[in-house]
């Protein structure tokens, strides 16, 4: 007898030392698995907190444009690409003709200008003297007009700087006066080429450096930089081939920038601008497709630019004028990562959709968070290395879990019998229920029918009249029959999981509405419907979420109170990753306690009025079932105004 109990004992004790490792490396994994939740959930607050605040600074700027005429839509440009580096340039237009930004006048025609009687008398007499005297004739043509002037100045500087004579040539375009001073921006507004004025900066450079002042030749090169990069896009295009490839990338570089050569983001930036305006001035435009700003601005994704422009636009609630607002990529991000709590910073990366890091921590990553407005096309990673690590505690849990299953073991398996056989006795008591149920409720439709039916056989009719009457109920008690029955195979099958599908769950709202609302009407029931538009659709299984829907409304419809109008409501919202489907009444209700067992197979509420309904107790089951294909859960509460509230949540990708 011993070794029989020694031997079960040990296999008992082997028992439990393979279940005490399996739990201790489960747990082992759940509060894994729970830390990066924890992480992921933080990071993903911080992403959509973020895309919130960029999102309501994009419509206020939109909205703001309506309202301000062209200077101060420059002045605000210009305040904002100073003070807000993610910003880059406003936009206004119409299908084929652009208000912002204002389109700049064509290249200096030099041709033209060297046609002017002094220039013209400088040049033919410059082939006759030396570099130095030829400077001086050129000189003299300062007084003319600013185009002219500009071209005399550059022309004598360029002779003096060949002639190794820098200081002559500082004095010359100092002589400029206020016209060397004209800001890019508004050389158009005085009429003389942008080009020029950046050449004669770069000229002043160049007598600065011969000089020996290095260091005013590199603030010279730096204040033209930016205030090149600050111009926009209509002022950049006709520059961007000339004035930046040479000879500022090849002459300036060894300054250390910014050179706005090819690698330069001064130069990239530049690019995406001119882009945009690009896009903007040559894009088959449809209104159709262009929300209003009230809708919501739209987001055009230059899908070939590394990194790519941003543009969000949107109709102005006036009529046909279109307006933009275009944001800089890796600004974006990095106003991002600024956001990031401290803890997480060193932990998060920004990554296109190949995995391919922008910006950030470049580890392996543990969680993933997408972005959904602002940045969709981009994804925010998070590493390993943001996980807590193992604690002492977690370890001595580990080890006591063998002991604590070994105890509870027995218990748990007590407990577990009992509870079991007394659920399978409910079960049975439910069914036997269910058959009585239903044998009564497919007895009646026969007897009817068929008693129907041997009237009219034997012509016990008075009249056409009460013919069809007879012919009509037995049309009425075969349609009552048909729903059993259909209870009664769904109830006796499992849901398939079908393929997923995309669904709408607006229109899906809309089509149960369409549906009921006639049947709702006939027994003086208000359907209402309150599914906003504009929500994101979902992957899911649109059959089994309409019957679901369907139950509900129908259950609502059964349920009424007779002593007053009857109302239901059909809701839908939700937000990134739900979407919440609601149906409430003001009828019956259902009591507290039978708020969860009402999605049990067979369990139905008892009680005055409800047996007249009809119903097995299969259609709220039904529906529990459907929304866990869905990966959600189903719940029952009371309704504003009495009555139920069935809320369904479900996963936008089940």
């Amino acid at each position: 007898m011993r070794p029989i109990i020694y031997a079960t004992l040990s296999i008992l004790l082997a028992m439990l030392g393979i279940v005490g490792v399996r739990e201790a490396l489960g747990f082992r994994r759940a509060s894994e698995e729970r830390e990066l939740r924890m992480v992921r959930d933080r990071v993903l607050l911080v992403t959509d907190w973020w895309e919130d605040a960029v999102a309501q600074q994009v419509d206020l700027w939109l909205t703001d444009l309506s309202s301000r005429d062209r200077d101060a839509i420059r002045e605000r440009e210009q305040s904002l690409r100073a003070n807000r580096p993610w910003f880059d340039a406003f936009y206004l237009w119409e299908e084929n003709e652009v208000n912002w930004p204002q389109q700049q006048q064509p290249p200096e025609d030099l041709a033209l200008l060297r046609s002017d009687t002094c220039l013209a008398a400088a040049s033919q007499q410059a082939g006759k003297v030396d570099a130095t005297q030829a400077a001086r004739l050129y000189h003299g043509c300062l007084g003319r007009s600013p185009p002219v002037a500009l071209l005399a100045a550059s022309e004598s500087a360029e002779l003096f700087l060949n002639a190794d004579q820098p200081l002559a040539a500082e004095r010359v375009i100092r002589d400029l006066g206020s016209l060397f001073h004209i800001p890019l921006h508004d050389a158009a507004t005085y009429g003389v080429s942008a080009r020029r004025l950046v050449y004669l900066r770069l000229q002043l450079a160049r007598a600065a450096d011969n000089l020996g002042r290095t260091d005013v030749a590199e603030l010279i090169v730096r204040q033209l930089a930016f205030e090149v990069a600050f111009l926009d896009g209509a002022a950049l295009e006709p520059l961007l081939d000339d004035l930046w490839v040479y000879p500022i990338s090849r002459d300036w570089r060894q300054y250390g920038g910014p050179s706005l050569g090819d690698d330069d983001e001064l130069y990239l930036r530049a690019k995406r601008r001119i882009a945009v305006f690009q896009e903007v001035r040559t894009r088959n435009w449809d209104l159709r497709d262009v929300p209003t700003i009230a809708e919501g601005p739209r987001l055009l994704v230059d899908q070939y630019g590394d990194p790519p422009y941003l543009l969000f636009f949107a109709r102005l609630e006036m009529g046909a004028l279109l307006a933009g607002i275009q944001l800089d990529q890796p600004a974006l991000i990095d106003n991002f990562l600024d956001t990031v709590p401290a803890e997480l910073r060193p932990f998060v990366s920004v990554r296109d959709p190949t995995g391919r890091v922008l910006d950030g921590n470049d580890e392996p990553l543990a969680a993933e968070v997408a972005f959904t407005r602002i940045l969709p096309h981009l994804r925010v990673g998070v590493a390993a290395g943001a996980l807590a690590p193992d604690t002492g505690l977690r370890t001595a849990f580990v080890q006591l879990l063998p002991i604590g299953i070994g105890i509870l073991i027995g218990v748990f398996s007590l407990f577990g019998l009992i509870r079991s056989d007394r659920e399978q006795a409910l079960l049975l008591e439910r069914q036997r229920e269910f058959m009585t149920r239903v044998t009564h409720e497919l007895k009646t439709p026969l007897a009817g029918i068929r008693l129907m039916a041997e009237n009219l056989e034997m012509g016990s009719f008075r009249d056409t009249s009460q013919r069809e009457q007879f012919a009509r109920q037995i049309v009425k008690e075969a349609e009552r029959l048909g729903k059993r029955l259909d209870e009664v195979i769904r109830a006796a099958s499992q849901p398939e999981k079908e393929g997923r599908e995309v669904v709408d769950p607006v229109e899906l709202a809309q089509q149960v509405a369409e549906r009921w609302r006639p049947l709702c009407e006939q027994q003086g029931v208000t359907l209402h419907l309150d599914a906003p538009r504009g929500q994101a659709v979902m992957l899911g299984r649109p059959s089994y979420l309409r019957d679901a829907l369907t139950n509900l409304v129908d259950n609502a419809l059964k349920y009424r109170k007779p002593d007053r109008p009857g109302d239901i409501w059909i809701r839908v919202h939700g937000d990134r990753r739900w979407v919440q489907f609601e149906v409430e009444d003001n009828g019956m209700g259902v009591p507290a306690k039978m708020r969860k067992a009402i999605f049990e197979r067979f369990r139905r509420v008892e009680g005055p009025g409800r047996g007249l309904s009809g119903g097995h107790g299969l259609g709220l089951a039904f529906v529990a079932e459907a929304v866990l294909l869905h990966g959600g859960k189903v719940e029952c509460r009371e309704g504003v105004t009495g009555g139920a509230r069935f809320i369904m949540r479900v996963r936008r990708r089940s």
